[in-house]
Order: C-alpha cells, then structure tokens, then sequence
C-alpha cells in the first residue's frame, strides 16, 4: 500500500480549498453548503490521494469529489441566495439567476466557464459523454440567458465578467 505523503496533502489544500469553496458556492448559491461540499470532498481526495497521485489526476479527483458532495448536500431546488439590503450587483444576478438552473447545468457552466475546463475535461469531472456536457452547457445557456431577461438583464453578457466578485 503506498504511503500518503500528508505535507503534499496540506500543500494541495491550501494551494485548492478556497478555489473549490467558490465553484461550490456557484453550483449552490449557497456558501454553508459550499463550505461542507468543499470539506467533504477534500476528505474524499485524501482517501484517493495515492491512486489520485499515481494517474496524475489530483485536480480531476478533487473536481470529481466537489460535483459528488455537492450533488448529496445541496438540497433539491436549491434556493437563490438573497442578500438583504443591496442593490443588486451584475455578479448577485448571475449567481441568483445560476440557482435557479438544474443542477446539471449548472455544474456544466461553472466547470466550462468559471473553472475555464476544456469539454474532455469537463466530461471527465462530472462522469458524462463530452456530448452530454456540450448538451448540458447549451440548455444551461439558454436557461441562464432566459431567467436572466425575466430579472430584466438582457443585454448582460455572461459569466465571465459577473463571476470576477466571487474569486
């Protein structure tokens, strides 16, 4: 059995737990269930971390086990998150217009545009055909580009500028 090596482990959670926090936060709209979903799947990369090291694929397994532990915690039609009190901001739109999409195609959009993965990569991550995630991420847009005009946005361009305040 290989040994684990618990200082690379550390490294690796320091060098990923806040980016793994803030994909979780945008599959969930929520940053409790982000911050479990992110613990839960740090534990679930040290129990493969040998297999992980030995494939060369510790930010799939890593990627892999966030999608599993958010797919268990978040609740079924997870709510949009509310801030009280603020005029909205381009990124509280999209965030709030995000958690109103399956979550299906939700992981698609985060992982392809905010984690920027290419659609092998994607398909890997979350278990599917690249035809499933190209699928996913087309129905994600239009749902997203659809509850985006109902909030009044339709001239809003997607994702990539409106996510920047969650980094």
């Amino acid at each position: 059995m290989p040994v684990r090596d618990d200082a690379r482990y550390v490294e690796f959670v320091a060098a990923n737990q806040q980016r793994l926090r803030r994909i979780a936060y945008l599959m969930t709209g929520d940053w409790q269930v982000a911050a479990a979903a992110t613990q839960e799947a740090l534990v679930r990369v040290y129990v493969e971390w040998p297999r992980a090291v030995r494939a060369g694929a510790l930010a799939t397994c890593a990627r892999q086990s966030l999608v599993a532990a958010v797919a268990e915690l978040a609740p079924a039609g997870t709510a949009a998150p509310a801030w009280a009190d603020e005029p909205d901001t381009d990124r509280q739109v999209v965030v709030r217009a995000l958690a109103r999409l399956p979550l299906e195609q939700r992981q698609c959009l985060v992982l392809r545009f905010y984690d920027s993965l290419a659609l092998d990569d994607c398909a890997a991550v979350l278990g599917c055909e690249t035809a499933e995630v190209r699928a996913r991420t087309a129905e994600g847009l239009v749902a997203l580009r659809r509850e985006l005009s109902r909030q009044g946005f339709d001239d809003m361009p997607l994702f990539s500028q409106q996510l920047e305040g969650v980094r």
